[in-house]
């Protein structure tokens, strides 16, 4: 964290970035055929979804971490790759409990383009239950997604989750956030969960 603070200081980065844990650890899945394999580019190259994921080896969350969850008033998940960037910090326990114990308002920010491997199998309320399945509870709020998902998508088995479908992307790049796009529908979303 000393490291990530210093380059982020250097680079003049005002966003505090918290590793999920300070200390080395892989990604492995768990296949139907009983075997087992190990790093994200092996996870996002699948074409069959993995039974499970988990960490090997399986370490302790970084404090710095643990505390900014039981901290927030807000917590987003995504956009990045669904079962190698967003789903790993979610495996380990402590996280998932500061994330069962919190109050904030936990927002999951869907992908713009479609993942490529078995995670394009996975639906935006498959990818939310997902989420709540490792965590151990139903904690997504509120899901942001790009406005051709939600009439494609049966969200009937998440209709507790708030969705706001909306245009999130750059204009010169389509696979890409805008970020003031991106901001304007947190903030849109965030005040719709406060009146709930």
């Amino acid at each position: 964290i000393e490291a990530i603070n210093l380059i982020r200081e250097l680079l003049k980065v005002k966003s505090h970035i918290i590793p999920m844990s300070e200390e080395p650890v892989h990604l492995a899945a768990s296949l139907g055929s009983g075997s087992s394999i190990v790093g994200e580019v092996s996870i996002d190259n699948l074409i069959e979804l993995p039974q499970s994921l988990f960490l090997v080896p399986m370490v302790n969350a970084a404090q710095e971490a643990i505390q900014a969850l039981e901290q927030a008033e807000v917590i987003l998940l995504g956009p990045g790759s669904f079962m190698t960037s967003i789903m790993p910090p979610l495996l380990l326990p402590e996280l998932a409990t500061a994330l069962r114990n919190s109050k904030a308002k936990v927002i999951f920010i869907d992908n713009l383009g479609v993942e490529i491997g078995a995670a394009s199998q996975l639906s935006l309320a498959d990818r939310i239950q997902k989420i709540n399945e490792i965590v151990g509870e139903p904690v997504i709020n509120g899901a942001i997604t790009p406005y051709r998902e939600k009439s494609a998508v049966d969200l009937s088995a998440i209709s507790s989750v708030k969705i706001l479908a909306k245009r999130l992307n750059a204009d010169d790049i389509s696979y890409r956030h805008d970020r003031t796009l991106l901001a304007q529908a947190i903030d849109e979303l965030v005040g719709e969960l406060d009146y709930e």
